[in-house]
């Protein structure tokens, strides 16, 4: 792939897509031009990159937001984050759908998260725990702390005088598992309260990444590369967890144990400041 990444970095638009019709024609697939993509982009050459990931994503209908937001990573590093918020901004709904903002969160577009769901009111009433602790992730991922959080935030966890007394007897302030998860990122709760109720596939993924995002926002980065690789060894790769930790660790792949940051989006600036230098060498 690298090879042919080579071959064709420099390439005029016209040509290049010519030859990715070509590669589909004889029976390549989307997803061995979107690696295409991405050796390119290693190299450096990102016209080329983005004219392929363009491409994909117009073969697909523009519908594919996680090869959008990708793709805007890459913009962010070769034109700034203000074309590549443009060219976020014309895929997003309002409101922005906790499916969306997940994928968002998982290339470190923290601001959009923070700015399109700090209302939680506008969800389905069984969405809204889940938006919150996206936000909450977000918020800790963004390099903020939990002091800073809106009080009225906060409140929410801590729960009301009768949640609080029913918890005597039922042992929490809610049943729902997102809601356990934000307490625990605020440190209203012991590791062991979190972990002792996992009870199905998609939560042996999700708390040990909660636990991981946890250990990073301190800057403990080993302790959160153990976590997220506990998330992965789930093997739930439809849940969203599942795809943080893989592209957290990516990223860390890539910088070696001196460059970590607390903030994901730090990585990636990080990440393709290696590519600069790849380059120069």
């Amino acid at each position: 792939m690298d090879d042919f990444a080579f071959a064709v970095q420099d390439a005029p638009e016209k040509r290049l897509l010519s030859a990715v019709t070509y590669l589909r024609n004889a029976g390549s697939s989307l997803s061995e031009i979107r690696c295409l993509a991405f050796a390119l982009e290693e190299r450096r050459a990102f016209p080329a990159s983005f004219t392929l990931m363009k491409s994909i994503l117009e073969e697909g209908g523009g519908q594919d937001l996680d090869l959008a937001a990708r793709t805007a990573v890459l913009l962010n590093a070769w034109k700034g984050e203000k074309t590549a918020g443009a060219f976020l901004n014309d895929r997003q709904k309002t409101p922005l759908p906790v499916e969306q903002a997940a994928i968002l969160y998982r290339y470190g577009f923290f601001e959009k998260i923070l700015d399109r769901l700090a209302d939680v009111s506008v969800y389905p009433r069984k969405q809204r725990e889940q938006a919150r602790l996206i936000y909450l992730s977000a918020w800790l991922s963004s390099g903020r702390t939990p002091d800073s959080l809106d009080e009225g935030f906060k409140q929410h966890y801590r729960g009301s005088w009768l949640q609080r007394k029913m918890a005597r007897v039922t042992g929490y302030i809610s049943s729902d598992p997102d809601h356990l998860a934000g307490r625990y990122l605020l440190g209203m709760i012991f590791r062991t309260e979190l972990l002792e109720r996992i009870d199905s596939p998609q939560l042996r993924c999700q708390y040990p990444y909660i636990v991981g995002l946890s250990k990073r926002a301190k800057g403990g980065f080993t302790d959160a590369a153990a976590w997220y690789q506990l998330s992965r060894e789930s093997l739930q790769e439809n849940c969203d967890e599942f795809g943080w930790a893989t592209n957290e660790m990516f990223w860390w792949a890539h910088l070696g144990t001196r460059n970590r940051n607390r903030r994901l989006s730090a990585d990636i600036t990080a990440y393709t400041q290696t590519l600069i230098e790849r380059t120069e060498r």
